[in-house]
């Protein structure tokens, strides 16, 4: 059972969101973000957080309240898909309309519990390209190398060929093309990928090459 905290300014608009998840999961409404902040919140830190989005323009910024509580996810009605992919550039675990089934509300709290991004399948990609982009303003001036990278050795030298074209934005068909193997072999690579790197899929091992590299830097 994990501890939940929902902040909302309207607790009706959340009502099913609450009936669905009080069986599984101890829950706290609140009305406010200050108690976010206070000298008293460090047992939120762990917790997973479901904000209204309008409280937005109430704390000083998401990449800081990210910070603050490991697992945020933004719950609004009208943010366009490119809203919705910088949301979680600025560290959101996740983001949902209000008005969705029961049935996608267990799955969105047990999808972020386990360290997946909840969003919009065909966001995804957008999300990544977002992430490489981050990574190239970030360090500029050396390229990535797997050979450098002790944490990859687990890797066959195929699967390492398909990590360095995903950390390259490339998708499945395009890798598929370029190493003359099919899409589906592809697929069975990261598979075995994500397995070995301990990634639940293709976002998060995005981000774990893009903290690799940075960490090689330093």
């Amino acid at each position: 059972m994990a501890n939940l905290i929902i902040v909302t300014k309207d607790k009706g608009s959340m009502q099913l969101w609450i009936d669905t998840l009080s069986p599984l999961h101890s829950i706290v409404v609140h009305e406010n973000v200050d108690m976010l902040f206070t000298e008293d919140s460090a047992h939120y830190t762990d917790a997973l957080l479901l904000i209204d989005a309008s409280f937005l323009s109430d704390i000083l910024s998401l990449a800081n309240l990210c910070q603050h509580v490991k697992k945020v996810i933004l719950i609004s009605d009208d943010f366009s898909p490119g809203q919705q992919i910088r949301l979680i550039l600025d560290g959101a675990s996740g983001y949902s309309n209000r008005a969705i089934s029961e049935n996608m509300i267990i799955l969105a709290i047990k999808s972020v519990l386990n360290n997946e991004i909840w969003l919009e399948r065909h966001l995804i990609p957008q999300i990544i390209q977002g992430v490489i982009e981050k990574r190239h303003s970030t360090t500029p001036n050396k390229p990535f190398s797997l050979d450098a990278s002790a944490s990859l050795s687990v890797l066959t030298q195929r699967e390492a060929e398909v990590v360095e074209h995903i950390y390259k934005g490339k998708d499945n068909q395009t890798i598929s093309e370029t190493l003359h193997i099919s899409v589906r072999t592809v697929k069975a690579h990261l598979t075995a990928i994500f397995k070995k790197l301990n990634v639940q899929d293709r976002f998060q091992l995005v981000v774990y090459l893009k903290d690799l590299h940075v960490n090689s830097l330093s």
